[in-house]
C-alpha cells in the first residue's frame, strides 16, 4: 500500500514558508483546510522538503522530502506491531506514515520544541489519528520501551537509545560528524551496532543537552569576512570540480572522519557561499574551504598542505562513501586494523572501516 497517498500531506502544513528570491524575506502561506487553495496545494504536493516554521528569520522546522521519508521507512524494515521511536516530530506527517504500518499505539515520537509538538498533535488529530507525541529532549526523555526501530529525522552525532533497542533492531539516522551528515542504517547485534552509509543528506541539526558542538555547522560571521579576503586555489579547484559528484561528496565525508579541524561553514548572510573544509583555530590561524565555486584559502598555508595531503590519500585509496561499513560501540574498541578510522563521540565510538 502507498501510505503517502492515504495520508494527505497538506493536512500537516498549517503554515508554508517560502523565501522571496528578490528580497530574501520569508513569506507565509496559510491553507484553508475546509477549502484548500489550489495554488498552495501545488506548492505542498512536490517531492521537496517544506519549511513549516520560521524563528528569528531562520528555518525552525521542516517537513522532509517525501521520497526520502519513504526511503528511510524502507531502511527501517518496520512491520505490523513493531514498536517505533521517532526523534524529531516536526509536522507529524512522518509519524502518521509510520503508524499506517505498525499501528498508531506503537509509534512514539519526540519533539524538543513545545510549540512544534503542539502543532504536530493538532495535525495528527486533524488526520484522524492518535499517536504518542512527547515533548522533550530526544536523547534523554522518551518512553522506556523495547524498540524494534528508531527513525531519526534530525542530524545527530550519536546513538543515544542504546539500551532500549532490541537485539536485531534498526536505527536509521542522519549521522553527523564534524558538521557533515550522511544517512546511515545500523543494526544492533548484541552490544554493538553495525552500519553502512547510504547517501548524503541535509536535515536540521539535533538540539538538546547532549549535542556535540564540534559536530555542528558553524555560522560564524567573522569567517565569511576572512574568506572574502582569501585567494582561490585555481589548480586544486579545477582538479576537485572535475571529479564525479559521488567522488566529491566522498572526499568531504573522508575529510570529516580523519581531520579534527574539519568544519562545515554555513553563512549567516550571502557574504560567502557555504562549504566544507579545514579551520585551524590556533595561531597562526588559517582556513581552506571547498564550495560550489571552488576552493578558497585564507591565512596559514599549513591548512592547504593538510587538505592536499588528505586529498592525495583519498585518491590513492580510490574509494567512495559506499565502501565504508561502520561499527558503533560504547566501550573502547577491542580490535583495530591499520586502515580503521576511529571517531570518538560523547556516547559512542564509531569505527569506520572499508568493506
Amino acid at each position: 500500500m502507498n501510505h503517502s497517498k492515504k495520508i494527505k500531506r497538506h493536512l500537516f502544513i498549517e503554515e508554508l514558508w517560502e523565501q522571496n528570491e528578490k528580497t530574501g524575506k520569508w513569506e507565509c502561506f496559510k491553507i484553508d483546510f475546509k477549502n484548500p487553495q489550489e495554488e498552495i496545494l501545488k506548492k505542498i504536493y512536490v517531492d521537496t522538503p517544506l519549511v513549516i516554521a520560521i524563528k528569528n528569520e531562520n528555518v525552525f522546522s521542516t517537513s522532509s522530502q517525501p521520497s526520502l521519508m519513504g526511503y528511510m521507512l524502507e531502511l527501517s524494515e518496520i512491520k505490523k506491531n513493531d514498536i517505533v521511536l521517532e526523534i524529531g516530530t516536526g509536522s507529524g506527517y512522518n509519524a502518521s506514515l509510520i503508524s499506517e504500518i505498525v499501528g498508531e499505539e506503537n509509534v512514539f515520537t519526540v519533539e524538543i520544541d513545545h510549540s512544534i509538538a503542539v502543532m504536530a498533535k493538532r495535525n495528527i488529530q486533524r488526520c484522524g489519528k492518535k499517536i504518542n507525541v512527547i515533548c522533550g529532549d530526544g536523547s534523554k526523555f522518551y518512553p522506556d520501551k523495547n524498540y524494534n526501530s528508531v527513525i531519526v529525522t534530525c542530524a545527530t552525532p550519536d546513538i543515544y537509545w542504546y539500551k532500549n533497542i532490541v537485539d536485531g533492531g534498526i536505527v536509521v539516522i542522519p549521522l553527523l560528524t564534524r558538521g557533515l551528515e550522511m544517512l546511515c542504517k545500523f543494526k544492533k547485534i548484541k552490544n554493538k551496532f553495525y552500519g553502512e552509509v547510504k547517501l548524503p543528506v541535509r536535515f536540521l541539526t539535533f538540539a538538546g543537552i547532549n549535542m556535540i558542538l564540534s559536530d555542528y555547522k558553524r555560522n560564524i560571521e567573522a569567517l565569511g569576512k576572512l574568506l572574502l579576503k582569501g585567494e582561490k586555489l585555481e589548480e586544486l579547484s579545477s582538479e576537485f570540480t572535475s571529479l564525479p559528484p559521488i567522488k566529491r561528496v566522498s572526499f568531504l565525508f573522508y575529510l570529516s572522519l580523519i581531520e579534527e579541524d574539519a568544519i562545515y561553514y554555513l553563512p549567516l548572510k550571502n557574504e560567502f557561499p557555504e562549504g566544507y573544509g579545514i579551520w585551524k583555530k590556533v595561531f597562526p590561524q588559517g582556513i581552506v574551504l571547498i564550495t560550489r565555486d571552488g576552493i578558497t584559502h585564507f591565512g596559514d598555508k599549513s591548512v592547504v598542505d593538510k587538505l592536499v595531503k588528505h586529498f592525495e590519500e583519498f585518491k590513492k585509496k580510490n574509494i567512495t562513501y559506499r565502501d565504508f561499513k561502520i561499527e558503533a560501540v560504547k566501550e573502547k574498541p577491542e580490535r583495530l586494523s591499520k586502515d580503521d578510522i576511529v571517531v570518538q563521540k560523547k556516547f559512542n565510538t564509531f569505527i569506520f572501516r572499508l568493506k
